[in-house]
């Protein structure tokens, strides 16, 4: 009973048990059981606030993180870069969320299914089934084919 008593602004109730040791008897400390009840559902109104405000912080991280993430691959794919392993994007994305102070755990599908839903047909996953995943800018595919195709036809 004390905790939701601290939490809350109920000083007043707080400050007699406090008097006494602790010992609600000796204070003739008792609720109603609807005034307990009610008492009790602020009181878990007050924790759930709490909790939101904290996912919602969280939550705006944790986006922050991604775009941080998506702004980096565009500034990559400008600078020539053409494939992404999924492996280094995750702990790319996992290393800024760390320093956010982001405790749940990222999950590498979802990233990589969230990137590729951002970039839409400019972005293809590549790899086997079950082996490791690269995702490669459409226009990158493009140009390392050409390239392929012109060292191919250099070495006939």
């Amino acid at each position: 009973m004390y905790e939701p008593i601290d939490h809350k602004t109920n000083q007043k109730l707080l400050q007699p048990i406090r008097m006494h040791g602790g010992d609600l008897v000796a204070t003739e400390g008792k609720y109603h059981r609807s005034c307990n009840t009610h008492f009790y559902n602020r009181y878990k109104t007050f924790q759930r606030a709490q909790t939101t405000k904290q996912q919602k912080e969280e939550e705006l991280l944790n986006e922050r993180a991604y775009l941080e993430l998506v702004d980096w691959m565009k500034a990559e794919a400008a600078n020539g870069a053409k494939t992404f392993p999924m492996a280094e994007l995750s702990k790319l994305y996992d290393e800024r969320r760390e320093q956010f102070n982001i405790t749940s755990q990222s999950h590498s599908t979802r990233l990589k299914e969230k990137l590729l839903k951002t970039f839409g047909s400019d972005l293809q996953e590549q790899g086997a089934e079950f082996g490791p995943k690269t995702l490669v800018f459409t226009d990158g595919l493009k140009s390392l084919l050409q390239d392929a195709k012109n060292a191919r036809q250099f070495q006939m």
